[in-house]
């Protein structure tokens, strides 16, 4: 086994493979690309994935006289497993989103509970088809994982419920009990709703 060498993926995959299958499927789509400063690879829309950004950023920086500390510059820089170097996640994008998205008013941000007590939190506009591409297995990320729709909410825009799924997602690497009480809250209000 190896892992993904998307620059913040850490999903495991077979020996001899370089991608997992939804990165993989990005990068035939034209989605996914390498970036040219450290050969990992990027969604496609950067010149460089955000580590190396940053790195560039921080140099810049310190060449123009910033008077930052060697010792804080150097902790920034890549160490450890690329599961410690996740700290945020960027808001998704697509031109064919946008084109698509005409006339829609209502989009979803949402959490499926997985079988093996995991969380997998997206966004789409049609909440319905979206789930049952999960339960059929047709988004490599939850396949074979038992997915259950276990929270959800709404939003005006496709901005509106990127930027929350970022946020979530963030939540949920650090801080998984938040994200637990959450959906405890969201069910049972369901609960009242139901009775």
């Amino acid at each position: 086994m190896s892992i993904c060498q998307y620059w913040d993926c850490d999903e495991r995959i077979r020996t001899g493979y370089f991608l997992c299958s939804a990165h993989y499927k990005g990068r035939e789509e034209g989605l996914v690309d390498e970036c040219p400063e450290c050969d990992r690879y990027k969604d496609a829309e950067y010149e460089l994935c955000l580590e190396c950004h940053k790195r560039t950023r921080q140099r810049a920086r310190s060449s123009s006289g910033d008077t930052t500390s060697r010792a804080r510059r150097t902790s920034s820089k890549r160490s450890g497993t690329v599961a410690e170097r996740k700290r945020t996640y960027k808001t998704e994008a697509s031109d064919r989103w946008a084109a698509n998205d005409e006339g829609i008013d209502e989009f979803y941000v949402y959490i499926l509970r997985l079988r093996e007590g995991g969380f997998y939190v997206g966004h789409t506009r049609d909440l319905r088809a979206r789930v049952m591409e999960h339960k059929d297995g047709q988004v490599p990320s939850t396949k074979g994982r038992d997915p259950k729709l276990a929270w959800f909410a709404t939003g005006q825009s496709r901005v509106v419920v990127a930027t929350h799924e970022a946020e979530l997602k963030s939540l949920v690497k650090r801080n998984e009990r938040a994200i637990r009480n959450m959906i405890i809250k969201f069910q049972d209000l369901v609960g009242e709703v139901e009775d």
